[in-house]
């Protein structure tokens, strides 16, 4: 298992954030340093904007039974068991606030999970700190966004990748990767089964390889680079 004692998570209150507190809190994986940017900005890219409808089947993986409450705030996750966190007024990563943070917070990894769409400044790299991204999709296939409704187009899977990121997008040193076959509702991917098998990526990534070596890819795709899928090609892979 990882280092706990050097490990923290930072992120705004996203369903990808909903699902990673709650899966890890399930498998007793507690970061030592919770730090949550709040932002009054109800457009932040992955923030519900209405109740999310949960599944009646729970989700197996590996001979485990995973799910979460895509509806619970992360403060109420928190507060609910009984956890410290430190609460940023910041809309995302990059505000000047956050980096004299950082460094008196003495952790080697950081759970990165703030709102889509932010590209880190290159000055967090700089701090000696391991960003864990739990990216949306199959790399090093498929970079970028949305990439889950690609992948279900071409391949009819979705996947989570564990890197550890660097100033390029999607392109940090792979830790671990799961694969998954889509014999489920696919009309709740984005606020649900999306947030909860990267959740499970990162708690594989933990277990199997908690030293976060590198894994060794070979195979290099040159068209790798997705963009927001347009909705009819989204409408599309749900109903493939």
């Amino acid at each position: 298992m990882i280092d706990l004692s050097k490990l923290g998570i930072i992120l705004s209150d996203t369903s990808r954030s909903r699902a990673y507190l709650q899966i890890l809190l399930y498998k007793k994986i507690v970061p030592r340093v919770i730090v949550i940017m709040v932002s009054s900005n109800e457009h932040l890219i992955g923030k519900p904007k209405q109740l999310i409808g949960v599944p009646d089947t729970l989700f197996q993986y590996q001979n485990d039974i995973w799910s979460f409450d895509p509806n619970e705030s992360v403060e109420v996750t928190l507060d609910k068991s009984n956890l410290g966190y430190i609460k940023l007024n910041v809309e995302n990563i990059n505000d000047p606030k956050v980096i004299p943070l950082l460094i008196n917070l003495s952790i080697d990894n950081l759970i990165y999970s703030g709102s889509g769409g932010v590209i880190l400044k290159k000055e967090l790299f700089k701090l000696g700190i391991n960003f864990i991204h739990s990216h949306g999709g199959l790399l090093p296939k498929y970079q970028g966004s949305t990439c889950n409704y690609y992948s279900l187009l071409e391949e009819k899977i979705i996947a989570a990748s564990v890197i550890l990121m660097n100033e390029k997008i999607d392109d940090g040193p792979l830790i671990h990767v799961i694969k998954i076959n889509t014999d489920f509702d696919k009309t709740k991917i984005d606020h649900y089964y999306d947030p909860l098998i990267r959740a499970i990526a990162l708690v594989k990534a933990f277990e199997i390889n908690p030293t976060l070596t590198k894994l060794e890819i070979k195979k290099e795709y040159p068209n790798s680079m997705y963009f927001v899928i347009h909705p009819v090609l989204k409408h599309i892979a749900i109903l493939k």
